[in-house]
């Protein structure tokens, strides 16, 4: 076949385990042609291909690959595939003219293809070129023809192998092992891309606010919420009371018909709408009742603090001329102080009696249980916050959104089952313990008696999902909580584990869930509101395998202000805006200024009330153009978060 052609090319790969695959392409030349009349590219290629199928031998040692005419160019193509070694072909027809020694070692490896055409290159019809190429495994060490990298060329004429020239080739070449930088270089980059657009849209996702949560059309007030939950869950637990004395249950339907006897009862005593009611309940299942029987009488709940005297206690209650009061039993011996200083009163209710066994004082068991008013809108007055230096009056528009962005933001729902550590009359522990179950269905645990201790029992015993607390309470649950996961015999690897984690900024949030459910805990979420302080409880990772929130609460804002959510999370941030909720933060000249600048936060929105109860200086200082300015420093981050603390321009 090489005598025939004008144009040979030989292309051989060799692999490290000996084999090699040659791709052969030839063209016939004119003056063959010529000689042989009848001689045709398809003739040609049919007498080409039964040397390999009849022969036996062939068809054990070599794979055509592919034998096709290229029309184009009169040309012919053959793929070739050797098996076994290279020495053993010499007694195939096609390489008789061929003597190839293969050496092959750990470190490299050597060719010598040598080709003799003999008497055949004698009697040729024309000088035709042999072009032959081979690339090997590895970088080309040394050869007698010119090469580059890992692939040599050779080129001869026809008559040159007529006259003797008839080694070819001598090559030999080094493969050491690598690694394959360019490989893995391609798959970091891929892995970089992913996590950087993972980053980004996570970041877009943060930065974007959230829409205020849509108060339904039929809900004006705080009574119609109740109605609608007891319709909605009537038979789900609402209020869960945990004492030395035992638990017991409060469901929707029971706390909506308590209520709707209390309002009963007051309206009988002649409560006009808008008049207050000083309530010195703690926390529990009566603290639910009373305070939503006042709301559904039209009345406005005034919560006392039972941490002062009784005659400040009374002070404040000549000071807002309230007519009626409603004690518990667990403020007997306060509450009998407070009646001796001869208040103005015209009623004076004692929540006494057991509720799981309903028994109820009988002034309210007489009374019907079905809603007394129906006409509050979301402008009327629901509750009076009087503790501090200055006084809110919050309506029940502004508590309903309030409640409603809180729930969106939190993600609550039946199952969750909620416990706060603040005291009875905080705002914090009204809007989450009394209204947001309202609005999510979620049940509340109550404690007789505010101490760690039953703090600790009560997340143990009611299987508590969601914490509401401060720093202080954190702390103090985080260390008995850690003392049990130390009697853990794999305690000390998962710490490290988290440890390693946390100082590389990543999430473990559940990365010792197991342990948790271990210890019979089911703890998954801990909000822990902080007015001023800067402490990084991401860093801490006070309960492992709990999420820890940061948030901010405000008597003017009907509740929590900023709160951290999983995509709106900052190291060292209280959080971001709730929904319906305008943060900005503003100079001692009340323009705003440029984000990472400290200065006065300022809040604007449907749950922010408008102004302060008793027109004061307070009104003027405070409010501006829809804006409260409060007197906390904050700074806002460049992903919307807030950070509140340090002085000014800080």
């Amino acid at each position: 076949m090489l005598t025939a052609c004008f144009d040979y090319r030989e292309s051989w790969v060799y692999g490290r385990d000996g084999s090699a695959t040659v791709h052969i392409v030839c063209a016939l030349s004119p003056e063959f042609l010529a000689k042989e009349p009848g001689l045709t590219l398809e003739k040609e290629k049919f007498l080409l291909e039964p040397f390999w199928k009849t022969n036996a031998a062939c068809f054990s040692k070599l794979e055509v690959l592919r034998c096709s005419q290229i029309v184009s160019n009169a040309h012919l193509a053959l793929d070739i595939r050797l098996r076994g070694k290279l020495e053993d072909l010499s007694d195939l027809p096609f390489f008789k003219q061929r003597t190839i020694t293969f050496k092959n070692e750990k470190s490299g490896l050597t060719v010598c293809h040598r080709m003799d055409l003999g008497s055949f290159a004698a009697a040729l019809p024309c000088d035709g070129t042999v072009v032959i190429s081979h690339t090997f495994p590895g970088g080309i060490k040394k050869a007698n023809a010119p090469f580059s990298g890992r692939k040599l060329r050779e080129t001869k004429k026809l008559s040159e192998l007529a006259e003797g020239k008839n080694v070819l080739l001598y090559a030999q070449c080094d493969y050491p092992e690598r690694w394959p930088w360019k490989e893995t270089l391609y798959v970091a980059l891929c892995f970089f891309l992913f996590f950087l657009f993972a980053w980004h849209s996570r970041n877009m996702r943060r930065r974007r606010p959230r829409d205020p949560a849509p108060v339904p059309g039929d809900i004006h007030s705080l009574p119609d919420l109740l109605s609608r939950s007891a319709s909605f869950f009537s038979t789900l637990p609402a209020v869960r009371d945990i004492g030395q004395r035992g638990s017991s249950e409060l469901s929707f339907h029971t706390l909506h018909a308590n209520a709707n006897r209390l309002s009963h009862f007051l309206i009988s005593q002649n409560l006009h709408q808008r008049d207050r009611v000083a309530l010195l309940v703690a926390n529990g299942r009566w603290r639910h009742i009373a305070v939503m029987g006042v709301l559904g009488a039209g009345g406005v709940a005034l919560p006392l603090d039972a941490g002062k005297s009784p005659e400040e206690l009374a002070e404040l209650i000549k000071k807002h001329n309230v007519s009626f009061l409603i004690l518990s039993e667990s403020y007997q011996t306060l509450g009998s102080e407070m009646l001796l200083l001869s208040l103005p009163l015209k009623c004076v209710l004692w929540l006494r009696g057991d509720l799981g066994k309903n028994i109820l004082p009988e002034c309210l068991l007489t009374q019907p249980t079905s809603p007394p008013l129906k006409g509050l809108t979301r402008e009327d007055p629901a509750l009076l916050l009087a503790n501090g230096a200055n006084e809110v009056m919050l309506s029940h528009g502004e508590i309903l959104s309030q409640v409603f962005s809180a729930a969106q933001t939190m993600d609550l729902n039946a199952q969750d089952v909620l416990l706060t550590t603040y005291g009875p009359v905080s705002i914090e522990s009204l809007s989450f313990s009394v209204f947001l179950p309202l609005a999510t269905a979620s049940c509340v645990v109550n404690t007789e008696e505010e101490s760690l201790e039953e703090y600790f029992s009560a997340l143990e015993k009611a299987f508590v999902t969601v914490l509401l607390t401060d720093d202080r309470t954190a702390l103090g649950l985080t260390s008995r909580f850690r003392k049990l996961l130390f009697r853990e015999k794999d305690y000390p690897s998962r710490r490290k584990a988290a440890t390693l984690m946390k100082t590389l900024l990543l999430p473990h949030v559940f990365l010792l869930r197991s342990l948790k459910e271990r210890l019979g805990f089911r703890l998954r979420r801990a909000y822990i509101l902080n007015e001023i302080y800067d402490k990084r409880y991401y860093y801490y990772a006070p309960m492992y395998g709990v999420e820890i929130m940061t948030g901010f609460a405000l008597e003017e804002a009907a509740g929590i202000v900023l709160l951290s959510t999983p995509l709106r999370r900052a190291y060292g941030a209280s959080g971001a805006p709730l929904g319906g909720i305008q943060v900005k933060v503003t100079g001692e000249d009340g323009k705003a200024l440029e984000k990472g600048r400290r200065g006065l936060l300022a809040l604007r929105g449907a749950a922010v009330i408008k102004r302060y109860w008793k027109i004061s200086d307070a009104n003027r200082s405070r409010f501006e153009n829809g804006w409260l300015i409060t007197d906390i420093y904050a700074r806002e981050n460049k992903d919307g978060t807030i950070t509140l603390g340090g002085k000014e321009n800080a």
